[in-house]
C-alpha cells in the first residue's frame, strides 16, 4: 500500500483533545483506567531522574549551579524524556491504524487493532505521570520526525520496519535504561509493564518484515529514514539547552569539556552498536552495509 498523502504531521503527532466535560472522552477515561497499572499523580516530584542517569555529577561545571538552578536542569530533562516516550506511543497507535488499513488479512488487521489500543494505554500512562503538556517548540526531538515521516510517507513494509523493528527494537533499550535510573517507583511500574508489550510489538515487525518482499522504493525509503535515525538519537541538544536555560549560553570549550565530563561520546558509541547489532540481526537484503558505507555508524562530531 502506497503512503497515504492524506496524513499530515498534525494527524500524527500535534492533534487536540476533547473538552474534558465530553462525553465520549468520559467513556474513553472510564476504559482505560481498566487496563492502567498507575492513576494520575496527584503530586508530582521535582524530577524523575537525578544527576547520574546523564553523567552530570561528574561535571564542573554542573556542580557549580546553585542546587535550585541543578532541580530545574534535572526537570527540564524529566520532562524530555516523558516527552519523547509520550510522542513514541501517539506516532505508534496512529502507525496501528495506517496498518488495519494498509492488512490484507483478518488476522493483521486484528492484530493492529490490539497493537493500537496497546500504544493508546501507554500514552495514557504517561500522561498520568507528567503534570505539562509536551509542546512542539519546547519539547521536539528529532527521533519524533524521522517516526513521523516513516508513518506519513512511507510504503506499508517502510512504516512497518521503521516502528515495529528499528524503533520498537531500539527502543526496548531505551526504556529500559529510563526504568533502571527512574528515582520514582510508580514510572518504573509503567515502563516495566510497556516493556513487555513492546516487546511483543517488536517480535510482530520482525515477523512481517522477514515475510514481506521488498520494492526499490521501500529499501530506498528504509535506508533514508534508518540513516535520519541514527543521526537523531546522536542529537545533544536537550541537554545543552537545559544547562544554558540555568546558565547562561556555554562557549565551545564548555561545551566540549562538559561533554568530555560526562562521557558522551561513549554513550553515542553505545547507542549506535545497539542500533548496528540491531540491524544486522535482522538486515536481509544489505541495509547494513549501505549504511556502513556511508558513514552512518561513524559517531558525529559534537557542537
Amino acid at each position: 500500500m502506497p503512503s497515504d498523502q492524506n496524513l499530515s504531521k498534525d494527524s500524527i503527532l500535534y492533534f487536540g483533545h476533547l473538552e474534558e466535560d465530553h462525553k465520549l472522552r468520559k467513556m474513553l477515561d472510564k476504559k482505560l483506567d481498566q487496563f492502567l497499572v498507575t492513576q494520575k499523580l496527584n503530586k508530582f516530584p521535582d524530577y524523575f531522574w537525578g544527576a547520574e542517569k546523564y553523567g552530570l555529577e561528574k561535571s564542573h561545571l554542573f556542580k557549580k549551579l546553585k542546587s535550585e538552578e541543578q532541580t530545574q536542569v534535572l526537570k527540564q530533562l524529566s520532562q524530555m524524556n516523558l516527552a519523547l516516550s509520550w510522542y513514541i506511543e501517539r506516532a505508534a497507535y496512529t502507525h496501528g491504524a495506517k496498518m488495519i488499513l494498509a492488512s490484507t488479512t483478518q488476522e493483521e488487521k486484528m492484530f493492529y487493532c490490539q497493537f493500537a489500543f496497546e500504544e493508546a494505554i501507554h500514552q495514557r500512562e504517561f500522561e498520568n505521570m507528567m503534570d505539562f503538556i509536551p509542546e512542539e517548540d519546547s519539547h521536539w526531538h528529532p527521533m519524533v520526525d524521522v517516526l513521523s515521516d516513516s508513518i506519513q510517507f512511507g510504503e506499508r513494509e517502510t512504516s512497518i520496519f521503521m516502528v515495529q523493528v528499528i524503533l520498537e527494537g531500539y527502543g526496548m533499550y531505551f526504556y529500559k535504561a529510563l526504568m533502571d535510573s527512574c528515582l520514582h517507583s510508580e514510572l518504573k511500574k509503567v515502563y516495566r509493564r510497556i516493556l513487555t508489550d513492546e516487546a511483543d510489538h517488536h517480535g510482530s515487525g520482525l515477523i512481517l518484515s522477514e515475510q514481506n518482499i521488498l520494492s526499490e522504493k521501500s529499501k530506498q525509503e528504509i535506508f533514508k529514514y534508518s540513516q535520519k535515525f541514527l543521526e537523531a538519537i546522536q542529537i545533544s541538544g536537550e541537554l545543552i539547552k537545559s544547562i544554558e536555560s540555568v546558565h547562561g549560553k556555554l562557549s565551545k570549550e564548555e561545551k566540549d569539556l562538559l561533554i568530555e565530563e560526562i562521557g558522551y561520546k561513549r554513550n553515542l558509541e553505545k547507542r549506535i552498536k545497539i542500533l548496528k547489532d540491531l540491524l544486522k540481526r535482522v538486515d536481509h537484503w544489505g541495509l547494513s552495509s549501505m549504511l556502513e558505507d556511508a558513514g552512518s555508524f561513524e559517531v558525529k562530531e559534537l557542537s
